[in-house]
């Protein structure tokens, strides 16, 4: 079974890069490489944790793939047809010719870290304090006790839009003080969110930076470039992992990550990616073989996915047995509450969707290389590229991104469009 999973992994991997013209930067390769990269890198044991993948398990993970590439090639394919037949609108990126584009402009990306920055404010009054102060002076409350319920995921997803268009601007614009300007507001915002312990926000945003990068300066990469890639690629998980250290301690991941050879513990951000990584394939591993599916139908597929104002109401009487191999990996992937609760069909339908937007995205992208389709590309590729972790897309900081973006962009275009028509009526 593992060499069939492999198998269709390659083959999905193969014919994105064929279907998206000889480019391995597109959804179906990149999604199916980090599924392909996971069981791999699980078939090294290195924790006691891991128990083999059984047949079961590895129906679930075939199913996974499966449904994401077919739901993305479909749809793909129908847009590339109604295009090319000149019936489609869902690719008129703007419906009034007037105005072929607009872009953020530094004044207002100002102004939107001034909310930003205000509304954090009274989040750190509010929580008393910031989390590594907390761990700094012993005190008892962590990270998880940091912000506002639902305020504070919505400003992780407004934080996280005003560092991916900093950067952009910051890459395309010429003037040095702006330029300077844009990166005093990136570097200030990833210091705070370190300052928060919190992994996920800092990863996510850089992962939509390299996307950036990659779309705007991809062509002017070469052989040194790529070594200062990989090198500050090695910082990051050493800084991963010291971050870790700092919040769990190292003896104590060692210790509940069940691994038997140590690494110094300057180096052990190795052993953070890689159980993060595989415990997600472990626990899958884990539901099926204790059954632990349809529980909820839809509504248990959702539990924990709304925002904390409407989850009580919605998903009160959906309780799932635990699954997980030990509490302290809770990381189950993007599926696991669908499949909890809806078993293959939920996986199905998930994977699906996952692939659907991933088509509807990349042909935007492709369509018209404007700001706001790199933007909305370089969240999509994000949530992808986290999908062994958890579901980002329905987990408020990242997929409300979209929401954002979209809004910011509209209301942008509409301010254009106004200008013009005052200006020609002058």
């Amino acid at each position: 079974m593992l060499a069939f999973y492999i198998c269709l992994c390659v083959m999905f991997i193969s014919i994105g890069y064929f279907w998206a013209k000889q480019k391995l930067a597109n959804p179906l390769s990149i999604f199916n490489a980090i599924w392909l990269i996971i069981v791999l890198l699980y078939q090294l044991y290195l924790s006691r944790l891991q128990e083999p993948l059984s047949d079961e398990t590895m129906s679930v993970l075939c199913i996974n793939v499966a449904s994401f590439s077919i739901g993305y090639l479909v749809l793909s394919l129908i847009i590339r047809l109604l295009r090319k037949n000149k019936r489609s609108t869902l690719l008129a990126e703007e419906k009034n010719k007037k105005v072929k584009s607009v872009s953020v402009p530094p004044k207002l990306i100002k102004k939107m870290f001034f909310w930003w920055a205000a509304v954090e404010i009274v989040e750190v009054f509010v929580s008393g304090g910031i989390p590594v102060f907390w761990k700094i002076f012993g005190d008892t409350k962590t990270y998880m006790s940091f912000g506002v319920p639902t305020l504070h995921g919505l400003m992780n997803a407004f934080g996280l839009v005003i560092i991916t268009v900093a950067f952009y601007e910051y890459l395309q614009r010429k003037k040095k003080k702006e330029k300077l300007q844009l990166m005093s507001i990136i570097l200030t915002m990833l210091v705070y969110y370190l300052l928060l312990i919190t992994r996920q926000v800092v990863i996510s945003a850089i992962i939509q930076m390299v996307v950036v990068y990659f779309i705007l300066r991809g062509k002017e990469i070469k052989g040194k470039s790529w070594a200062k890639i990989l090198f500050y690629s090695f910082i990051g998980v050493i800084a991963f992992g010291l971050i870790g250290n700092f919040r769990t301690g190292y003896e104590a991941f060692l210790s509940v990550s069940l691994i038997e050879s140590q690494l110094p513990s300057l180096l052990v951000g190795f052993y953070w990616v890689y159980m993060y990584l595989t415990m997600t394939l472990a626990n899958v591993n884990n539901a099926v073989a204790l059954g632990v599916m349809g529980f909820g139908g839809l509504k248990g597929a959702l539990n924990h996915f709304l925002p904390s104002v409407f989850e009580t109401q919605m998903t009160s009487g959906v309780e799932v047995p635990s699954y997980l191999v030990t509490e302290a990996y809770n990381v189950s992937g993007y599926f696991i509450s669908f499949y909890t609760g809806m078993g293959n069909s939920g996986v199905m339908l998930i994977a699906g969707l996952y692939g659907i937007l991933g088509a509807i995205l990349y042909e935007l992208f492709r369509a018209n290389k404007t700001e706001k389709n790199v933007i909305l590309y370089a969240i999509y590729i994000q949530i992808i590229a986290l999908s062994f972790f958890a579901n980002h897309l329905l987990y408020l900081p990242s997929g409300f991104q979209f929401v954002i973006v979209i809004l910011l962009f509209f209301v942008l275009r509409k301010q254009t469009v106004d200008r013009k028509v005052k200006g020609e009526n002058l």
